[in-house]
C-alpha cells in the first residue's frame, strides 16, 4: 500500500465517551479502544483501497463517571468531495449501520466479515459487562456535531449473544491492492477447489492456496495471452486480494480483482 501522511486534521475528529457510575473493567476497555481505532483503519483500507491513512487515538479526559477519547486522522485533500463530512464520519455511519444491521438478525450470515465482526464485539464487549455502562461516539467539525449514536447495555448484550464464535487473535483478514502475484502450482481445471497455489512476494515468499471470487477472473488467470509467448503460468499478474490469517500468519488468497493491463513476464 502506498502511505501517504499530511498532519492531523484536529477539527475534524470523533469524541468516544465512555460513561458509566462503576470501575471499567481494565482488559475489555483497552481492547475496546484498540479496535476501535483498528475498526476505523480497517474501513479505511476498504474504501480508499491503495491508500492508507494514519489515525490516532488520543486520551482526552477521565473524571469519575466517564473515559473520554478523541479519534482524529491525517488529512488527506480532496477526502472532503468524496466524504461530505468526512472519511471519520463514513465510519461512524457505518459502524452504526452495522451494528444495528446485526441488532436485527436472529444469527449472524456466513458472508459476514469475520474481522469486522470481531472488532465490533470487543468495541461493544465492556458495555455488555456492565449495565451502567454507555458509549457515546460524537463527530465534530469544529465545534459543531455533525453526526451521533450511542451503545447501550441491551445493544451490547444482543451483539455478544450472536458472536458466540469469535476467538480473540484467531483467524482474520486483510485486505492489499495491486500485488504481484505468480503461480506456484494448479489443476489447470476451473472446476477445481483443490490444488489451486500461489506467491505473492509483498506478503510471503512461501507459496499459499488461493480462491477466486468468481469463476471469470480465474479463466483470466489461467488462459493463454496472446500478447506474451510463455505460458499463462509463468507470467506475473497483478490483483486485489483478501488474506486469510491464522496466528498472523497467511494461510490463504482470495482473488477479488485483476488488472489485465499490467499482466507482465517476470524474466524481463
Amino acid at each position: 500500500m502506498n502511505k501517504i501522511e499530511y498532519e492531523i486534521d484536529y477539527n475534524n475528529k470523533i469524541e468516544i465517551v465512555y460513561k458509566t457510575s462503576k470501575p471499567i473493567e481494565i482488559i475489555s476497555f483497552a481492547n475496546s479502544i484498540r479496535d476501535i481505532s483498528n475498526s476505523f483503519q480497517y474501513h479505511v483500507s476498504k474504501e480508499l483501497k491503495q491508500v492508507n491513512i494514519n489515525s490516532q487515538l488520543f486520551i482526552k479526559e477521565v473524571r469519575a463517571g466517564s473515559v473520554e477519547l478523541d479519534l482524529v486522522a491525517y488529512a488527506l485533500p480532496l477526502l472532503h468531495i468524496v466524504y461530505e463530512h468526512g472519511i471519520l464520519v463514513n465510519w461512524a455511519t457505518t459502524l452504526k449501520t452495522t451494528i444495528d444491521f446485526i441488532k436485527t438478525c436472529s444469527k449472524i450470515p456466513e458472508f459476514f466479515d469475520k474481522r469486522e465482526e470481531k472488532y465490533i464485539k470487543n468495541i461493544v464487549s465492556p458495555i455488555a459487562q456492565d449495565k451502567s455502562l454507555q458509549l457515546f461516539f460524537n463527530a465534530y467539525n469544529g465545534a459543531n456535531v455533525t453526526y451521533n449514536f450511542n451503545i447501550n447495555h441491551d445493544d451490547a448484550s444482543s451483539i455478544i449473544s450472536k458472536t458466540p464464535s469469535i476467538q480473540e487473535d484467531n483467524t482474520e483478514n486483510g485486505y492489499m491492492y495491486k500485488q504481484m502475484l505468480k503461480w506456484y502450482q494448479t489443476k489447470f481445471d476451473l472446476k477445481a477447489t483443490t490444488g489451486d497455489k500461489a506467491i505473492v512476494e509483498s506478503i510471503s515468499k512461501k507459496p499459499k492456496k488461493i480462491i477466486f471470487a468468481n469463476e471469470t477472473i480465474k479463466k483470466s488467470l489461467t488462459s493463454r495471452d496472446d500478447r506474451f509467448e510463455k505460458p499463462w503460468h509463468e507470467l506475473a499478474y497483478i490483483v486485489d486480494l483478501e488474506i486469510q490469517f491464522s496466528d498472523q500468519e497467511p494461510i490463504l488468497y482470495k482473488i477479488l480483482d485483476y488488472y489485465p493491463e499490467d499482466t507482465f513476464d517476470p524474466a524481463e
